[in-house]
């Protein structure tokens, strides 16, 4: 994806030779203490919002699919539990919690006892909020590479994709709904923005110059279509270069 180089108006070498110390360790540097202050903020939004994980929800309905027949809900007749509303739970979400029952059955010889069993992980979800997901918040590599690098569009492309990738692989590790993941990814951008301004300038970068970089290569992660997401080849030169300018083939 071609070689990283690094914008010495953000970060100035001291070894036009070697950029080591200015390079890769600060890039290091630069990822680490950027998730270590998304984090506060992120983790600030998680209890102001306190949203149910989707295991909680899916164990819910599925103990009262079990107990009553969710079938007989719909005519507002009943109440299961008063922590869900189930006149919003959709035909379709019934369906999927069955079928995801059943095939547990047949994987394990036995039926579903706790909520962790509705996702990929033994212990299940972490004891805190599913919103905004923080390993989606913490996935910018795509966005603070731009900052110090001059990436090629081929690279801005491939980091794109991944930092997508380890957002979504946590709903289907079943911990995070789609949005937890996709605003994650917008808030953790947003937080780096307002911060890596005045960090990139503590090591000796132009201030100003700084900023209208940060303001460049902003994009929108809501714009992201991951329906088409796998049939970008980031090598392809067009491609790599739509994605990399706004991601404007997503609309």
């Amino acid at each position: 994806y071609g070689d990283l180089v690094v914008d010495h108006n953000v970060a100035p070498s001291k070894d036009n030779v070697v950029e080591f110390i200015e390079g890769i360790i600060l890039a290091y540097k630069s990822c680490i203490d950027t998730v270590y202050h998304i984090g506060q903020g992120n983790f600030a939004l998680k209890w102001h919002f306190g949203r149910a994980r989707p295991e909680e929800v899916a164990f819910i309905i599925y103990q009262c699919d079990a107990k009553y027949g969710m079938d007989s809900y719909y005519n507002g007749t009943k109440t299961c539990d008063e922590r869900l509303p189930l006149e919003y739970v959709s035909g379709t979400v019934l369906t999927q919690i069955r079928v995801y029952a059943d095939l547990y059955f047949q994987k394990h010889g036995e039926g579903i006892t706790k909520a962790a069993q509705f996702t990929a992980y033994e212990g299940g979800s972490p004891h805190h909020p599913s919103y905004p997901a923080m390993h989606s918040a913490a996935s910018g590599w795509s966005f603070v590479s731009q900052i110090l690098y001059h990436p090629t569009p081929a690279a801005v492309c491939e980091s794109i994709k991944t930092d997508f990738a380890v957002s979504w692989a946590r709903t289907v590790a079943g911990v995070h709904y789609r949005l937890d993941n996709m605003h994650g990814l917008a808030i953790g951008q947003a937080q780096s923005a307002r911060y890596l301004d005045y960090y990139f300038m503590e090591n000796g970068g132009d201030l100003d110059y700084i900023r209208a970089k940060i303001q460049e290569k902003k994009f929108d992660w809501m714009k992201v279509n991951m329906t088409k997401l796998d049939e970008i080849d980031c090598k392809d030169a067009d491609a790599a270069f739509m994605y990399a300018a706004g991601l404007s083939s997503f609309g």
